[in-house]
């Protein structure tokens, strides 16, 4: 009762809560995680047979202020706290000197939020002699010349972008606050750095036709990042997203989707124009039509490029014709086998 941030049964069963918690607000004050606690060599071992590489991971900040209409902010939340620049740096030393691994990963659901911020994590990297290889998740909007720079020179290899779509009215309706023109921008200048791009896709939004689909193979097939991956666009409890479906959802109780449909990209909430093929298809035709354009790059058999060639037709006809096919039936969410 006297700890806050609980929620607990009490003696006639009903829910007792105890309150908000106050967040932490100086997270410089905040140990280092306690890793002399994992077994390294087996993390590691894991790792290197799973990847080839072997990642540690750190955070420096917590929260995220913007307001994607799919994003649920259940963990952090949108207010945005920091650590400092010198703080983060010297855990970077840390895990540079006691482990070594071959890379880390920033965990951060934003980095750069605050743009002196990072090129004070620069400075303070550069005088630990903190430079480690690292990967970490961004906006595009939030990108720069300076800012890819200095990322750059502190050891950042990849940057994961939420591109999410082509189009500019998709975008709109995510509530992503981008241009389309600064993803195009945020490939370019990662290009010219050296620094690899993934890409974060998202079809079958509301409000998306088959129009604002090519727009997004167009992206794929003109900025070519050197990997993305698509979702189709599920909706979580407490964002508007689901706020928006929640009188096409298909299953009878409130919320009983199974994470393992959701996982796969089934479709869970009813559709206006396309069908679970379609999107199924589109999945594929993102992929053929970024692997044609990979593959330009890359020094291959002619006969690999012949078949990606091939594959890519075949793929572009049936999601043609199953964009101007009219659903017969309306599609229904179906449990996972057992459930």
């Amino acid at each position: 009762h006297e700890i806050s941030g609980l929620r607990f049964l009490g003696s006639d069963s009903s829910v007792v809560s105890t309150g908000n918690r106050e967040l932490i607000q100086d997270l410089d004050a905040l140990p280092f995680p306690a890793r002399d606690l994992v077994d390294i060599d087996a993390y590691r071992d894991a790792w290197i047979k799973k990847h080839g590489y072997w990642s540690l991971s750190t955070i420096n900040t917590r929260g995220c202020p913007y307001g994607c209409s799919w994003c649920q902010k259940a963990v952090f939340g949108k207010k945005y706290r920091s650590r400092s620049a010198e703080n983060s740096a010297r855990e970077m030393k840390l895990i540079k000197d006691a482990y070594a691994p071959d890379q880390i990963r920033v965990v951060d659901d934003i980095t750069g939020v605050r743009r002196n911020w990072v090129l004070e994590w620069r400075d303070a990297v550069l005088q630990n002699d903190a430079i480690i290889p690292f990967e970490c998740l961004t906006r595009v909007n939030l990108v720069d010349g300076e800012i890819i720079h200095a990322l750059k020179e502190m050891g950042c290899k990849k940057i994961y972008f939420g591109a999410e779509s082509g189009s500019q009215k998709v975008l709109d309706a995510m509530d992503k606050g981008i241009k389309v023109e600064e993803i195009y921008q945020a490939a370019r200048l990662c290009k010219e750095a050296g620094i690899e791009t993934y890409f974060f896709m998202m079809i079958a939004y509301p409000q998306e036709d088959f129009e604002d689909i090519k727009l997004s193979v167009k992206m794929l097939r003109d900025t070519v990042p050197d990997t993305f991956s698509t979702t189709i666009a599920y909706p979580l409890p407490g964002t508007k997203f689901y706020e928006q479906v929640r009188d096409r959802m298909m299953f009878d109780s409130e919320w009983t989707i199974d994470w393992d449909y959701t996982a796969e990209n089934k479709l869970l909430f009813e559709r206006e124009k396309y069908s679970t093929l379609f999107y199924r298809w589109v999945v594929r035709w993102l992929h053929r039509e970024w692997k044609s354009q990979k593959l330009k790059e890359e020094p291959g058999s002619i006969f690999k490029k012949l078949r990606n060639a091939c594959e890519l037709i075949i793929v572009r006809f049936l999601v043609y014709i199953l964009a101007y096919t009219p659903m017969k039936s309306k599609i229904r969410f179906r449990p996972a086998e057992g459930r």
